[in-house]
């Protein structure tokens, strides 16, 4: 009897590998492989995306992040105040050039965003509060006109920007400043310090403060927590400095220790501030604008123009055949000065005119120098 026969493939891989054999339905084995690495690339993106995004969230990149948006909101400040100041119309007493607004004090029970103004005269005590980003209230102090600088900024912890200012730099009621003598005293301006205790300078104009978040024994709640629970103490060695401390004025810059720890130290204060030399050197550039414009009035008023010759002392008296001195500003003998004295200046520039050196180098060109910087004058 003859035994069934059982057929080999002489080549199983033919088996295999012939696709038509399959019954329907049925993926081939190089199909498995196919969806297997497509699964293995997507599970690959979605390990991928999952670390970026927790890498963007990690809390480096998250401080990364707050300190530039805490320095964009410090610069912003800066140079609010210094357009502020540069802007001021010289309308009245209250808006003269180079005036900076009072800070925002908690002495009326609230941080309303409006400056401050004391009632009779400056004290240290008025020197320091939070940045006035909605200006003046009906104050006498500073001009009503120059009500907002619009600059409701917040630091990277939330915090609205706190300011200090030098009294140079601000009108009492009762008082007509000297801008430029203000600008000229080496005496009644901020001191800010290093981490070590060093003077970084002691002729500042303005600081302003971001005070981050609140450190352990600092309270903000309630409406208008004392300066000491925003800003904050650094001691070097046996002496401490306190940024809310306005009797001596003096502030400091130093390591956020919440990241960097120092000893019994926690500071987590970041500090931008403005020299005076910096400041007037700013508003000498409003003073040179306003005197351009009436250098050049003068100078087109001539059938063959030429600008005025100058006054040997800052009386403004003008003497004929002086080139170089102060601004022409009267002339005892009419056309004594060839073409009189020069008129149409605002009344404020009255203070200036001692502070700004003025000569005619030829009937088209003449030189002011303010503070040291010179500006060109030219048709």
């Amino acid at each position: 009897m003859n035994n069934p026969q059982i057929h080999q493939h002489s080549n199983p891989s033919k088996f295999n590998t012939d696709k038509s054999l399959l019954p329907s339905g049925i993926p081939s084995h190089g199909g498995r492989e196919s969806g297997q690495a497509l699964f293995i690339l997507l599970a690959f993106i979605i390990a991928i995306t999952i670390g970026f995004i927790f890498g963007y969230l990690s809390p480096s990149a998250l401080a990364i992040a707050n300190d530039n948006k805490t320095g964009q909101a410090l610069a912003q400040a800066k140079d609010a105040l210094i357009g502020w100041a540069v802007s001021q119309p010289g309308v009245t007493v209250t808006d003269m050039p180079g005036l900076l607004p009072y800070p925002d004090r908690n002495a009326d029970g609230n941080y309303d965003g409006h400056s401050d103004c004391p009632p009779s005269t400056i004290s240290n005590n008025l020197l320091i509060g939070k940045l006035p980003f909605l200006g003046d209230q009906a104050s006498p102090c500073q001009s009503t006109q120059r009500d907002t600088m619009a600059l409701d900024k917040v630091d990277g912890a939330g915090e609205r920007l706190w300011y200090a200012v030098s009294a140079n730099l601000l009108r009492a009621p009762s008082v007509t400043p000297n801008i430029p003598a203000n600008l000229s005293n080496t005496s009644g301006w901020l001191t800010v310090h290093d981490a070590t205790g060093a003077v970084l300078s002691n002729l500042v104009a303005f600081i302003v403060i971001a005070p981050g978040n609140a450190l352990p024994g600092q309270d903000r709640s309630g409406a208008a927590p004392n300066p000491n629970n925003y800003l904050d103490s650094y001691t070097v060695g046996a002496t401490t400095y306190s940024n809310y401390d306005t009797a001596t004025l003096n502030f400091i810059m130093a390591q956020d220790t919440t990241r960097v720890p120092a000893g019994s130290n926690q500071f987590n204060d970041r500090l931008l501030y403005v020299t005076r030399d910096e400041f007037r050197i700013a508003i000498a550039n409003r003073v040179a604008a306003e005197l351009k414009l009436v250098l050049n009035q003068y100078h087109s008023n001539w059938a063959h123009p030429f600008y005025p010759n100058a006054a040997p002392a800052a009386d403004g008296e003008c003497v004929g055949g002086t080139t170089s001195g102060y601004i022409p500003l009267q002339d005892a003998v009419p056309t004594y000065c060839m073409g009189g004295p020069l008129t149409g200046l605002p009344s404020w520039f009255a203070d200036w005119e001692g502070y700004v050196s003025y000569t005619r180098n030829n009937w088209d060109s003449a030189t002011l120098t303010i503070f040291g910087k010179s500006f060109d004058v030219t048709p």
